[in-house]
């Protein structure tokens, strides 16, 4: 008697390999399941799935620039999957490509008009964008499909902005205080495009500082920048207690001070 050798039927190979990259989805490990659905893509290059869970694990990794063309394949495969379109908003968004992300907002709300994730997504982009009727109409349509909403933008006057910006200063480090003391602040809504496309992969359009000028090539600490460039619509949502607002503002400093003089975390130990 012979045996025939045992198989797996390949569909049932696929589906266990999705149920891991989903299973890494759910216990965020990103990097896994971007490494399981691309085993899968090796031998599959158009399973939606797979390509799905690819942008997922990009965006949650930071790179939006994979997530927009694993998610676009994912729209060309399944125009009427509302959440991939949703998943595409984001990732443009996250490229600086404020047009095309606001066309697959728009989409995901047409094709699943209850998605309340999608209907404050689009809202928040739009206010993102100057589009204040708009903003409002979003956050409406999100409001009568679900009780729990994030809360809408808020604009703070001016003095308050100015008493923020007094304690955050008075919170830095001393060192790091006195070198940034005497530069110009400039408070502003949002970043420009330009801006944020000066490097490729583009700045995230979530940033809440700039260092204005040209960053030192040597004695840093002797080089400040000309001006600090702050923005309200990220540093102010969501809208929170005024020491929350300052505590943002405060790390944002560190972050982009650290990034203009080229230190690493070890550095900082000498800002006191």
């Amino acid at each position: 008697m012979t045996f025939s050798p045992w198989t797996v039927d390949p569909d049932t190979l696929i589906e266990l390999r999705l149920d891991r990259a989903r299973e890494a989805l759910l216990s965020d490990d990103p990097t896994r399941a971007l490494i399981e659905a691309e085993e899968l893509l090796e031998g599959h290059p158009q399973h939606r799935d797979a390509l799905r869970i690819v942008g997922e694990a990009a965006l949650r990794l930071g790179d939006a620039a994979m997530a927009v063309e694993a998610l676009t394949r994912v729209v060309e495969l399944a125009p009427l999957s509302a959440p991939a379109w949703h998943s595409l908003g984001v990732a443009c968004f996250g490229m600086v490509e404020l047009e095309r992300a606001l066309d697959a907002l728009e989409r995901a709300t047409h094709i699943a008009p209850d998605s309340v994730d999608s209907w404050v997504t689009l809202a928040l982009l739009r206010y993102r964008v100057g589009d204040r009727s708009g903003t409002i109409q979003a956050f409406d349509e999100a409001e009568r499909r679900g009780s729990e909403i994030p809360p809408r933008p808020r604009e703070l006057p001016d003095a308050t902005w100015e008493a923020i910006r007094r304690e955050a200063l008075g919170t830095l480090p001393g060192r790091l205080r006195g070198y940034l003391g005497d530069v110009r602040w400039i408070w502003r809504d949002f970043p420009e495009v330009i801006e944020l496309q000066v490097v490729c992969p583009p700045i995230s359009p979530m940033v809440d500082v700039l260092f204005q000028g040209t960053p030192p090539q040597q004695d840093p600490w002797h080089n400040p920048p000309t001006a600090i460039h702050l923005f309200r619509g990220n540093v102010g949502y969501p809208p929170g207690e005024q020491s929350k607002v300052v505590e943002r503002v405060v790390h944002a400093l560190r972050e982009e001070a650290m990034a203009w003089m080229g230190l690493s975390e070890g550095d900082t130990l000498d800002w006191h």
